[in-house]
């Protein structure tokens, strides 16, 4: 579960993969441009806590901390999105919304649960690849997908940044066209320092 106040960052199924930490189902209607539907729980009164590695069943895009992360590489980036979890097995709590998501992130009521549904226990996650696909410049869905996590994380990064890379950057990379804008707008950036992982040569690009 997250915070419905982090869950507005979500407007369609890409945003859906990226706050969720990348869940099958997100994933699923991303790739295939199917629908994306969500659930507004009331929590009052519901014992919440953050989420263990018992909770998750095997799950491997998981890091404990309480927040979710997105997988690139073999690294984990951290989103600012909060998870939590309340146990399963009890009746879901009255006035709980079904909605579809719809354009620019609308919310479509389609269910409002009364006192007889009940919630099911927590499942076992699915074993499915949920890592951010490998960059392919032919596949629009993934070039776009690599552009929004690229933009988001730099928005979030502080201090130093490196940039790993000589003289060959593309004029059309992501990082001249998303990233780079984005790290100097970010009020938290204090340099930003190219190194070329050849001749081991760094140089501050940012400010000039």
């Amino acid at each position: 579960m997250m915070l419905e106040a982090d869950a507005a960052k979500v407007t369609d199924a890409l945003s859906a993969s990226i706050e969720s930490g990348m869940v099958p189902s997100a994933m699923k209607a991303w790739h295939t441009g199917g629908d994306m539907f969500g659930v507004v729980v009331p929590v009052d009164g519901l014992a919440a806590r953050l989420l263990t590695f018992a909770d998750v069943g095997g799950w491997g895009r998981f890091v404990p901390g309480g927040h979710t992360a997105v997988k690139i590489g073999g690294e984990f980036c951290i989103n600012e999105t909060r998870e939590f979890v309340v146990e399963g097995g009890i009746p879901m709590p009255a006035g709980s919304v079904v909605f579809k998501l719809l354009d620019g992130g609308h919310w479509d009521p389609i269910l409002i649960y009364g006192r007889s549904a009940r919630a099911t226990g927590r499942r076992r996650a699915r074993q499915l690849d949920t890592t951010m696909p490998e960059y392919d410049a032919r596949k629009p869905r993934t070039v776009e997908a690599w552009r929004t996590v690229s933009e988001k994380f730099a928005e979030g990064a502080s201090g130093e940044v490196h940039l790993i890379g000589g003289t060959g950057i593309r004029p059309t990379s992501i990082w001249v066209t998303r990233e780079f804008e984005a790290l100097k707008n970010n009020p938290a950036i204090t340099k930003i320092v190219q190194v070329d992982p050849a001749s081991g040569y760094t140089r501050v690009i940012w400010p000039e």
